[in-house]
């Protein structure tokens, strides 16, 4: 959407003692436009590889501080620019294996999230994650939001 707005307040102090025509934008305010989604959904995908975090010294106690801050991620940084912005989900797959027990690609595909073309809230979604049995073997799957 789109908004026109106004500025009519001076903010250069130089800008005081202008004259109409000496600078005109200065002394009769500004106008200009400002652009707003009325509603979004941004789905991300994220990775912890264990080689890399052997490597670095990455700990479950990481992870778990990690998913902690990836929960709570917009709740105290609220902002006009982020407006209501909120973690609607975390999946989270675990794989038996260090290499991988499927594709993350793959893994990703399971998690559908379906809704209307105009959507006004989260609720306008319907969000399917698979149950364990459509897992494949050596994937488990944790819904952490």
């Amino acid at each position: 959407m789109e908004h026109t707005i106004t500025r009519t307040a001076l903010t250069n102090p130089g800008d005081a003692g202008a004259a109409a025509g000496d600078d005109e934008k200065a002394a009769s305010g500004q106008m200009g436009r400002k652009y707003t989604v009325p509603y979004g959904l941004y789905r991300a995908h994220g990775f912890i590889s264990p080689f890399l975090a052997k490597d670095t010294g990455f700990s479950q106690a990481d992870r778990d501080l990690l998913f902690e801050a990836l929960s709570n991620l917009f709740e105290f940084d609220r902002s006009a620019a982020r407006g209501e912005m909120a973690v609607q989900g975390l999946f989270v797959f675990e794989h038996d294996s260090t290499l991988g027990s499927a594709p993350a690609h793959k893994l990703f595909e399971m998690v559908r999230v379906e809704g209307p073309v105009t959507p006004r809230a989260f609720s306008d979604y319907t969000v399917t994650a698979p149950v364990a049995r459509d897992l494949p073997a050596g994937v488990s799957l944790r819904r952490i939001v």
